[in-house]
């Protein structure tokens, strides 16, 4: 809900009947909103919050010193609104190549001292530090299980880690990638096309209802994912229909439709 005023988002999300949401530190800059009142508002409505650091046009593991310093300190900028905004954690994206198949090796070792760097400054502000996996695409070295499992087997415990749904492949599970990364403590959950992330849930090609079901018993963060512009949140609309239509099925029927793709309940 970009241009949105964050008195109006948290607003409505509390008569949505959400207990949280999570911010996004691109936006509340964009928008220079009084940090004190954005507390205010999610008290005085008995709305939590978590945060999501930037990410646009950042990268922590850059080759170029200048870009991978100037990255880091809006990452720590990131700790400090998290905790003014009293948000318990903070996702952030690990970085990546700047080059596609090149120094991947080099970027890795990057990404742990950049990761460690971050997670002193997180402790420092009070939250904690979670990394999110990756879409798999060039440049990008955290996408997979595997991946994540093996970033963070070395490093700090108070490290965790946020799945994100859009971001596994078609051809996969999402079911299997969540039940095998470790230290996850928040969801990202939204659908994803062929040519599009973060689409409204039911309106990609992921099997969505099994992964909804585990979610439904999970007492971890699920922060319902998408960018939009405006007041309109059609996605934030879609996003509910579903979820909606998939309370209704759980209820009234045994059935579930196709896990093969994710397509409407109907």
């Amino acid at each position: 809900m970009w241009g949105v005023p964050f008195r109006d988002i948290i607003t409505q999300a509390a008569e949505q009947g959400f207990e949280g949401v999570e911010l996004w530190a691109e936006h509340v800059w964009a928008q220079e909103e009084s940090v004190q009142d954005i507390l205010r508002w999610t008290k005085d409505s008995r709305v939590a919050c978590t945060l999501h650091a930037p990410s646009w046009d950042l990268n922590p593991a850059s080759i170029n010193k200048g870009i991978r310093e100037a990255s880091y300190q809006q990452l720590c900028r990131s700790m400090e609104l998290a905790e003014q905004v009293e948000a318990p954690n903070i996702t952030v994206h690990p970085g990546h190549q700047t080059i596609p198949s090149t120094m991947a090796s080099w970027h890795t070792d990057m990404i742990k001292e950049q990761l460690y760097r971050l997670n002193e400054k997180a402790r420092r502000h009070g939250c904690t530090l979670s990394v999110e996996h990756m879409e798999e695409k060039p440049k990008e070295l955290v996408c997979t299980p595997e991946d994540m499992n093996g970033l963070t087997e070395s490093m700090p415990d108070d490290i965790k880690v946020t799945f994100d749904a859009a971001h596994v492949p078609a051809e996969r599970d999402p079911v299997d990638y969540f039940e095998r990364m470790n230290r996850i403590n928040k969801i990202h959950l939204s659908d994803t096309s062929q040519a599009v992330y973060h689409v409204g849930l039911g309106q990609g090609h992921l099997p969505l209802f099994h992964l909804i079901s585990l979610l439904d018993h999970t007492d971890l963060p699920v922060v319902l994912e998408g960018f939009e512009e405006g007041a309109e949140a059609g996605k934030l609309a879609c996003h509910l229909d579903y979820l909606k239509k998939f309370q209704q099925k759980s209820i009234h029927s045994n059935e579930s439709f196709s896990t093969t793709k994710g397509g409407p309940l109907t």
